[in-house]
């Protein structure tokens, strides 16, 4: 069976993505998400279990910590912290404390973040404490990525997606 043509644009993904995000708003907003994605149903064990997850991302140091090192490795250039006024909006407005600084992560060099546990996809579940900072596997960056296209692509007349 061969493989169709968005196979092929979808290996491609890692070239390409960067050079979206400079040229598309809604490409960089989706490099927020996929980030957001990627650490959203892991639990960090610095914060209260019986918190609601929204506010685990107000909360915790290590969910924080690690967003912004997804956006530092996946997201380069000015437009990293786009996603995060939103984010520190919805802590402020439900009375939870601000997110850190970004620059929280300026000690954080490529030979540090090289050194990682990198979150791989089968770890990306509900049931997953995580006890440490991570950073999101490129697959499973992709994959989040991937998936946002896919269910923001707008669909032709006949209902079918484009692609």
């Amino acid at each position: 069976m061969r493989c169709p043509l968005v196979c092929h644009l979808l290996f491609f993904l890692p070239a390409w993505t960067l050079e979206a995000l400079a040229a598309d708003p809604s490409a960089r907003e989706m490099c927020y998400h996929s980030c957001q994605i990627s650490l959203e149903p892991p639990r960090f064990n610095d914060t209260d279990p019986a918190s609601p997850r929204f506010a685990q991302s107000c909360l915790s140091r290590m969910k924080s910590v690690s967003l912004y090192l997804c956006l530092e490795v996946y997201c380069r250039g000015e437009y990293q912290t786009e996603g995060l006024s939103s984010l520190n909006r919805t802590c402020l407005d439900n009375a939870l404390p601000p997110l850190p600084p970004f620059d929280i992560i300026v000690n954080y060099t490529d030979d540090v973040i090289s050194g990682l546990r990198y979150l791989q996809r089968d770890e990306a579940v509900y049931t997953t404490i995580l006890g440490e900072v991570v950073v999101p596997s490129e697959r499973l960056f992709n994959l989040s990525y991937r998936t946002q296209v896919i269910t923001t692509a707008p669909s032709r007349s006949d209902g079918q997606p484009r692609g």
